[in-house]
């Protein structure tokens, strides 16, 4: 233990942060909430258009309300910030003035520390600790002296630690990275500084009762070596650590300590949170605004809104033969063993209008199956009844958000007997639709214009179908190699003796002639309506 240690007696500290704030600090306050302001407003804007979005249109809205979220947390934080110091600064909030020493007397038990009751300080019994990680009581043989297992215990402790004393309700804490050192009695906060483990041990013995002095600095000088070595493999480990999580992790465990102990204190951890994390807030907000593609995001969700009765389930155009999707796959060639291999993959784009489902039987959506890089795609559908088909007929539409859609290549197959054997049926090696950096086949056939079917018809009916297979090439999209399409069907036979048409009011009567259903050959503009 260090005899130079002097506990400040006076009870005179230095100047409060409001004090030391001034001008400087309800302009600073000022600058914060003004530079916060634009960043909360436009989260909170995105936000209620995506609840708007979602309550009355569909599940698009969610990509807006995740996108605010940042937008509203770290706007909203750097206005609290600057309200909250306002409010020091020119006298509303009034803080406590925590920086000076609290009187003591370790030698005796009949003074007073700051009005409160004269009893000597001692460890709980059994003595509680809280770690970022558990909470834990132990008993104790002695009330001032530490056990090795508490020790241990501190030592593995990375962020914070706490210890309870007696009497009343009393703990001695620090925050490990940021250096802050406080004691606490019934639920006032009495001390504060910042420092190193030296300083923390040092004013923790100021206020413990000495029954044996060498017995407790001896401990107290092994607790001290171990918290050492903990605290510099901690600084190696904060150095791998970026510093945006190093802002969060002091916003959620100060909170978490705040709530924990009374509420009492906010002031003093605001500024360690705000000297540590400002700059990089400013840096990350700045990065959004410059980099982040804002405007063109914003036109196309708000000038390009998806049309309606895409996605959602409505009959579009009349179905002679329901499907159901059996699977979706990448296909490689295996060149040494000559076949083709295939196998899932995760769908990289995970929006809601990417599911199969919504572009067969009716519907038309914006189906999407894209992936890092592959040759290929596969997808099988099940007939819900054996049927003679003619073909197969896929619909691109022009992307209603503007993006790049449609498909290279298409091979058809069809199975008889549930898959057994497969039977070659159809083959064509044109684009249809359009690609960005490449596909495999990149000539559009002179035939395929968007919002308009296109017929992938059999030289002849096949009978007794009961599934159908594709397997298409790839075309570059969203810089992935993908394969999309608005919409697909079946072909019955004698389906091409008619011409295609656009279910009205989403029923169909089961007959193309003499068909009481309200319905007009398809359009070739790019809506849906009638």
């Amino acid at each position: 233990m260090d005899d130079d240690y002097q506990p400040d007696l006076s009870g005179e500290g230095g100047p409060t942060f409001s004090e030391l704030s001034g001008e400087g600090g309800v302009l600073g306050a000022l600058f914060m909430t003004a530079f916060g302001s634009p960043f909360l407003g436009a989260g909170l804007f995105t936000l209620v258009a995506g609840v708007g979005i979602l309550l009355n249109e569909g599940l698009e809205g969610l990509f807006l309300i995740f996108f605010s979220l940042p937008f509203i947390g770290v706007g909203g934080m750097i206005v609290f910030g600057g309200l909250y110091n306002i409010g020091i600064s020119i006298g509303i909030i009034r803080q406590k003035d925590n920086l000076s020493t609290p009187p003591t007397n370790i030698q005796s038990q009949s003074q007073t520390f700051l009005g409160i009751s004269s009893e000597s300080v001692v460890f709980s019994n059994p003595l509680v600790i809280n770690t970022e990680s558990l909470k834990k009581e132990i008993s104790l043989e002695k009330s001032n002296e530490l056990p090795r297992e508490v020790v241990d215990l501190l030592s593995s402790s990375k962020e914070f630690w706490i210890l309870e004393l007696s009497p009343g309700e009393r703990f001695f804490q620090m925050h490990i990275e940021s250096g802050l050192i406080e004691y606490w009695v019934d639920g006032a906060m009495q001390h504060q500084q910042t420092g190193n483990i030296d300083d923390a041990l040092k004013y923790l013995e100021s206020i413990i009762f000495e029954e044996d002095v060498q017995q407790s600095e001896d401990l107290v000088d092994v607790f001290k070596q171990q918290l050492e070595q903990s605290i510099q493999q901690q600084e190696l480990d904060f150095q791998l650590d970026n510093e945006i999580k190093s802002a969060s992790e002091h916003l959620v465990k100060d909170s978490e300590t705040i709530q924990t102990h009374s509420g009492i204190g906010i002031g003093s951890r605001l500024r360690v949170l705000l000297n540590n994390g400002f700059p990089m807030l400013v840096f990350i907000l700045f990065g959004l605004y410059f980099f982040t593609p804002l405007g063109a995001i914003m036109d196309e969700v708000f000038e390009e809104e998806m049309p309606d009765t895409w996605c959602d389930g409505t009959n579009h155009y009349p179905v002679t033969v329901p499907i159901t999707m059996q699977s979706e796959l990448v296909a490689d060639y295996d060149t040494v063993n000559e076949e083709t291999m295939s196998e899932r993959m995760d769908n990289r784009n995970t929006n809601t209008d990417s599911k199969m489902e919504l572009a067969i039987n009716g519907g038309v959506c914006n189906y999407q199956y894209r992936v890092g890089d592959t040759q290929g795609f596969e997808f099988t559908y099940r007939l819900d009844h054996v049927t003679n088909i003619d073909g197969v007929s896929i619909l691109v539409m022009d992307h209603p958000l503007g993006l790049t859609n449609g498909y290279s290549g298409v091979t058809i197959e069809t199975t008889t007997d549930n898959g057994s054997n497969w039977e070659l049926q159809y083959s064509s090696r044109f684009m249809f639709g359009e690609y960005e950096r490449g596909a495999t086949f990149e000539v559009v056939h002179e035939n395929f214009s968007y919002n308009e079917w296109y017929r992938h018809q059999f030289d002849k009916t096949v009978s007794n179908v009961t599934h159908v297979r594709l397997i298409t090439a790839i075309a570059d999209q969203s810089e992935d190699s993908a394969v999309s399409f608005s919409a697909l069907r079946i072909d019955a036979e004698g389906d091409y003796d008619h011409p295609d048409y656009r279910l009205c009011n989403a029923t169909w009567d089961g007959r193309f002639v003499n068909s009481t259903s309200d319905m007009i050959e398809w359009p070739v503009v790019g809506s849906l309506g009638c």
